[in-house]
């Protein structure tokens, strides 16, 4: 009996048990709640593997026990026919027994499905893993160009019917059978949408049958353009002009890509860094793989807001909803589902924040979403991912709005969201209305970071035109919450000073501080982009300054950016670079601190609340940066530091002198800055202050009804 919303899960198995279990966990993590798992066992005759796949029969995943079919080796076409024609679930997804997918990739794919009633097919793009590691982009499915080469994974999420009515795969093929099922699922009108996110992970290896059939490509291709000759006949009656020469470009474009696969290492290295920029720009695509959703930061009203505000109208995706929404006796009251929403997940102090505060949620036993609204490679994926799964990437996805808000709103009334977290999004600030309009249990919390009075673009300015959307404001420091209200016309009573948290180690003795004084050289260190607003060369200058009067200091700078090489020259041309180590940009930037700073030297042009001057401080490292907001907001004189005109690098360098020459004086300073970070800046400190306020908002409804 065939179970509506179900996704069957079949994995044709040879040979590959000490993969599988990657496979399984993978599969079980998913977000979606309701699937069965088929392993097919093709014949193995790896005693690891036949016994791998035999323990599995006592394996439960989303609480129903994993099945096991048997059959004599025959390929994986029979044994997907095989799993397929025993599965109970409306929809199917083929996995190979060496690859993973995502967490999201079924809850993803089923929200397409159950939207669209004309599309039959989502297929995704790749994550290569294992012996390569790249990303692998397909395209918007075009049925014309499909006959040409094949761009869609095995991996697809499909609707069973469409096997049922082409009679499955064809069991004779001797290889890329998944191009002939897609060709013939094509030729009886199904169509493919392209989930743009590289949720499938595919396992490159010498064992893979992929391989194996590349190495007979022109047989196998001409095999099966004439075993569907009357396919091909067919479409090439309907192709005009404009295809066939989109077909030509996408031709070229593949032909180039696959003579590259075989290609040297450090040719393909030339090829990603050079060739694949012209690729992509030839097609029309970004490194997300997909045309753009233009976001222009700008403080005037966009197309996008005149969009939502106009024209747009919700269609609710409700089997999608009903699929996905717990039922109440599954809801732990206790436990909050709090939706992030963030511009990016890259190097950068508010994504350090916003990575702290997620970690900590998620320790305190909440559930956390979170949306990325712009299109970016996200350097920080992995990280974040590492706290919580349940990621979308909204601006990688998306080309329209329509269908992004659509499926936002779908999202939060199917994980029953009660808090959005909003963080430097414009296109979350764009859509909050709507949010409102459609959900308006959510509570909407904005938190802003810094004041940019003289950049063309703040968040400060940006957010007046949509704050009524939001049913609290938080800012980092005093001095912000006094601009918010006397100069943005805010609330008082609508705005919460909470500073940024960090780590702190439980004794100061852990920071490791006193080890560094021992030694015979005092390290100085910046972190931070190099950009004009953190004054890299000031820093450059201040060392400099430093070593006319010491040679026991040296300098490390943590960070990248447009200064950067502007940064090096200057070092060369004041005869101190062989004194500078340049790091670049680095995730173990807090590692690097422990080991090495002994002070920061920081001579930024304006800060909202530094995250590294607070990591500093839970280091015990002193700091010595310019007077501006922020920087004075966590500086406290000749205690933790010395704050110093900004501009005034021979300043800077005097306070850095006095710290090298006096042992016992840095001693009091790192004392004083990791007491000053312990009890006032704690991330467990101030995530609980987070979370009281969405509480005391979520309470106000209660007491209402």
């Amino acid at each position: 009996m065939q179970q509506t919303g179900t996704v069957s899960v079949i994995i044709p198995c040879y040979n590959h048990g000490k993969y599988l279990s990657e496979t399984l966990d993978s599969i079980e993590a998913s977000t979606y709640p309701r699937i069965e798992v088929i392993i097919v066992d093709d014949g193995s005759n790896n005693q690891e593997t036949v016994d791998f796949i035999e323990s599995c029969r006592e394996r439960k995943i989303k609480g129903q026990y994993v099945k096991i079919l048997k059959q004599e080796n025959q390929g994986p076409a029979t044994a997907r026919n095989k799993g397929i024609n025993a599965s109970s679930g409306n929809f199917i997804l083929l996995l190979d027994a060496d690859d993973k997918i995502d967490e999201t990739y079924i809850e993803k794919c089923i929200w397409v499905l159950t939207k669209y009633p004309h599309i039959s097919i989502v297929y995704p793009s790749v994550q290569h893993f294992g012996d390569q590691k790249d990303i692998w982009h397909a395209q918007p499915y075009d049925f014309r160009l499909l006959l040409d080469y094949n761009y869609l994974v095995v991996s697809a999420v499909f609707k069973k019917e469409l096997w049922e009515k082409i009679d499955g795969f064809d069991e004779k093929i001797p290889g890329y059978e998944d191009w002939d099922f897609w060709i013939r699922a094509g030729s009886f009108g199904y169509e493919g949408y392209w989930l743009r996110e590289p949720l499938f992970f595919y396992r490159k290896h010498n064992e893979s049958r992929l391989n194996r059939d590349n190495q007979q490509r022109k047989k196998l291709i001409s095999f099966i353009k004439e075993k569907n000759s009357q396919i091909y006949r067919e479409a090439a009656k309907s192709i005009n002009g404009r295809q066939e020469n989109k077909s030509l470009v996408q031709k070229l474009a593949t032909k180039i890509i696959r003579v590259g696969s075989h290609a040297p290492s450090f040719l393909k290295n030339i090829g990603r860094r050079i060739v694949k920029p012209i690729l992509e720009k030839a097609l029309r695509q970004d490194s997300s793989g997909s045309d753009t959703l233009f976001q222009m930061q700008t403080l005037e009203e966009t197309s996008v807001d005149n969009y939502i505000r106009h024209s747009y109208e919700y269609t609710p995706n409700l089997q999608y909803i009903d699929l996905l929404t717990k039922r109440k006796s599954e809801v732990d009251r206790e436990t909050l589902s709090i939706l992030f929403v963030v511009p990016w997940l890259t190097v950068g102090g508010a994504d350090k924040v916003n990575l702290d505060l997620i970690t900590q949620f998620k320790e305190k036993g909440h559930e956390v979403h979170l949306f990325s609204t712009l299109t970016d490679k996200h350097a920080w994926h992995e990280q974040f991912k590492s706290m919580t799964s349940k990621i979308t990437h909204l601006g990688n996805w998306f080309t329209g709005i329509n269908e992004l808000l659509d499926y936002t709103i779908d999202y939060i009334q199917a994980n029953n969201i009660q808090v959005i977290q909003m963080s430097n999004s414009q296109l979350g600030y764009q859509i909050a209305h709507v949010i409102k309009k459609h959900c308006p249990h959510v509570k909407i919390v904005d938190l802003l970071h810094m004041e940019e009075p003289y950049y063309p673009f703040d968040y400060f300015r940006y957010s007046v035109r949509y704050k009524d959307a939001f049913d609290h404001r938080i800012v980092i420091t005093s001095y912000l919450k006094e601009v918010l209200i006397d100069k943005y016309g805010e609330t008082p009573n609508r705005v919460t000073v909470i500073p940024n948290g960090i780590n702190v180690v439980d004794t100061y003795e852990e920071t490791d501080y006193l080890k560094k004084v021992e030694r015979n050289e005092c390290v100085i260190g910046f972190v931070g982009r190099m950009e004009e607003q953190k004054l890299p060369m000031d820093f450059v200058q201040a060392a400099n300054e430093i070593r006319k009067h010491t040679r026991h200091a040296r300098f490390i700078m943590v960070g990248d950016g447009s200064l950067l090489k502007s940064t090096k020259d200057l070092a060369n041309s004041l005869g101190i670079a062989n004194c500078i180590t340049f790091m670049g940009s680095r995730n173990d930037a807090v590692e690097i601190m422990k080991e090495e700073f002994s002070l920061l030297l920081m001579p930024s042009l304006r800060e909202g609340l530094p995250i590294v001057g607070l990591e500093a401080f839970s280091l015990g490292i002193p700091v010595i940066a310019t007077n501006v907001p922020g920087w004075n907001d966590i500086i406290f004189q000749d205690k933790t530091g010395f704050t110093i005109s900004v501009g005034d690098y021979k300043k800077m360098a005097v306070s850095c002198l006095s710290l090298i020459s006096n042992v016992e004086k840095r001693k009091e300073f790192s004392k004083n800055a990791y007491l000053l970070a312990q009890q006032s800046y704690s991330i467990s400190k101030t995530s609980s202050n987070y979370l009281d306020i969405y509480k005391s908002l979520l309470s106000q409804d209660s007491c209402i009804s």
